[in-house]
């Protein structure tokens, strides 16, 4: 408790306490700024990414116009959906089919379209993604997967419900024609992957190996979304690749 006498500083226990919190408090400031200085730093890497000529030609935006998104269309979350089905049915689907229509209620601008309808793209082996929008509704939708026994439920929320059959009852009349009822599965459906999808897929950007998901993946997955609407407006099945020769093929659509 001995100070040096040149020192003006009281030391009282209520000094000693400010002295010793000063250190602690000092590092917690400097890792919080680290945190918003590297938090800063992605946004822009990714704003930058973003405004690149090859991702930008696909809506021609500006950045704040690009932040401003819209929540149900046909397009702007159902091609995520149709990814989805690329991705599960391990293959791109043949043909899309289906009856839509447009309405220009796009927040993101004036000249924009937001799509309602439902779509229809066949895969493989019989199976089919089923869409539908609706823009006289603002309710959140889900996606509903059916499997051979049970039924997999992806809420607005995020959250995971599994359904599935009776055993016993599946036994009894294994045929595919002879329906029951699903029951919610109380264990654990998805088991968290150890890395964040995001986190993996931003690493695999910034290096110089090859993309799990790659632009032409993308670039696929994107014209399997866009045939729907030659679909709406042909009213006819569309075989998907699109073909060059189509009326369709170089047409903008004013979607995002």
């Amino acid at each position: 408790d001995v100070i040096r006498p040149e020192c003006t500083v009281d030391y009282t226990p209520q000094t000693k306490l400010l002295f010793v919190l000063i250190g602690p408090a000092a590092c917690a400031l400097f890792i919080v700024m680290l945190v918003c200085m590297y938090t800063t730093f992605k946004c822009i890497r990714i704003s930058r990414m973003l405004q690149n000529d090859c991702v930008k030609s696909v809506s021609n935006k500006s950045f704040n116009e690009t932040a401003v998104s819209v929540a149900q269309c046909l397009i702007t979350t159902g091609m995520h959906w149709v990814d989805l089905a690329v991705d599960l049915f391990r293959g791109f689907p043949t043909a899309v089919s289906g009856l839509g229509s447009a309405d220009r209620m796009n927040p993101r601008g004036t000249d924009l379209d937001v799509w309602q309808g439902t779509a229809v793209w066949q895969f493989s082996s019989g199976r089919l993604l089923t869409l539908t929008y609706s823009n006289h509704t603002s309710v959140d939708g889900f996606l509903s997967i059916y499997c051979p026994r049970g039924r997999v439920d992806i809420c607005p929320d995020g959250v995971i419900r599994a359904f599935r059959r009776d055993d016993a009852e599946v036994e009894r009349d294994p045929r595919i024609t002879r329906t029951g009822e699903a029951v919610v599965v109380d264990a654990q459906v998805f088991a968290p992957p150890s890395v964040h999808p995001v986190a993996r897929a931003l690493d695999e950007l910034e290096s110089d190996g090859p993309l799990t998901y790659s632009t032409r993946d993308a670039a696929r997955s994107l014209e399997c979304a866009l045939a729907a609407l030659v679909a709406f407006e042909s009213r006819r099945t569309v075989p998907l690749p699109l073909e060059k020769s189509s009326e369709y093929y170089s047409r903008q659509w004013a979607v995002t």
